[in-house]
């Protein structure tokens, strides 16, 4: 999926998170090949918009491969006193105190991490765990649907064996 494909999926979902677990900020973030850069794709909550911002390029990012490896959602419930992670220059510059991430899967892989985000410490439960999970499944399913879709107009327009263009095969008898 291209960015706009994944803006489209992933903007209502932080929005959804935002709101039902009424945190004050949350993000999606689309991760780059072999894990080593990250991209802003929605967020909710933020001074500035930061949708298309690369994240912490020129930061250590132990916490969002940290998230990446993890089988489940984690929880950082204060940053001042975690001693494996520490905040990013934009949870900083916001005044977060505590945040809980879950990987994105989608078919082959990690797509990417939705994380939310509060300014008071805060100690995160089961069911927050659960719920920032239930929304990352159904990003990577909508994820997943959508690429499902692409093949399926691409095999309509290209043969399926030579992928040369034209093959008017499937397309006459739709």
């Amino acid at each position: 999926l291209g960015p706009t494909e994944f803006d489209q999926v992933a903007r209502p979902a932080a929005g959804v998170f935002w709101v039902g677990q009424r945190v004050g900020y949350s993000k999606v973030i689309e991760v780059g090949p072999g894990g080593e850069s990250f991209v802003a794709r929605a967020g909710h909550g933020w001074q500035h918009e930061i949708a298309g911002t690369q994240l912490g390029a020129d930061e250590p990012n132990e916490r969002r491969r940290f998230v990446l490896a993890a089988r489940d959602a984690t929880a950082i419930d204060d940053f001042a006193s975690d001693i494996r992670f520490k905040p990013t220059q934009l949870l900083r510059s916001h005044g977060i105190a505590s945040g809980m991430h879950v990987r994105i899967r989608s078919g082959e892989g990690v797509y990417g991490i939705l994380g939310a985000y509060s300014r008071e410490a805060r100690k995160f439960t089961r069911d927050d765990l659960s719920f920032l999970t239930s929304v990352s499944n159904v990003i990577g399913a909508a994820l997943l649907r959508r690429r499902a879709e692409e093949r399926a107009a691409h095999l309509a327009q290209f043969d399926g064996l030579t992928d040369l263009e034209g093959t008017p095969v499937f397309t006459n008898s739709l």
